[in-house]
């Protein structure tokens, strides 16, 4: 596999190796064209291998909300619990129905939206994804 180096944070070091090194010359004009070869080296393109990063971490999130949202939707059916009720859209299973009376039952337990990920959940997620694929990539978002 390929190494990769940031040749802007390495220069100043190589340059005053090679310094150290023909430092018997006399003058640095060998010194100064072996930098010069390093200055001239090509840059590696890089930056698909980030893409392909940035790519499965958006995937991986997108997969972990609907396993997250299948897992808590199937305890709720099973159990009847409300433990993972305050990570749905409905809150904590207090509902006030369209006559005005209490419910003590979430409205999408009877219906297939017995579980829906909140947004502000989904919102979370979805942060941490543009901070691993931004900020902390490259120092910014995308």
């Amino acid at each position: 596999m390929s190494k990769y180096i940031d040749a802007d944070a390495s220069r100043n070091e190589f340059m005053e190796s090679v310094y150290d090194i023909l430092t018997e010359d006399g003058t640095n004009d060998r010194a100064n064209e072996i930098i010069d070869v390093f200055d001239a080296l090509p840059a590696a393109d890089v930056e698909p291998v980030r893409h392909d990063l940035i790519e499965k971490v958006k995937k991986y999130a997108a997969d972990m909300e609907e396993r997250y949202t299948e897992v808590c939707a199937d305890f709720r059916e099973r159990t009847g619990q409300d433990y993972v009720c305050g990570a749905c859209k409905y809150g904590d299973c207090v509902y006030i129905g369209a006559d005005g009376d209490y419910c003590g039952e979430c409205p999408g337990f009877e219906s297939d939206e017995c579980f829906v990920l909140s947004d502000e959940l989904k919102r979370k997620i979805w942060e941490i994804v543009d901070i691993v694929s931004g900020a902390k990539m490259d120092g910014g978002s995308e």
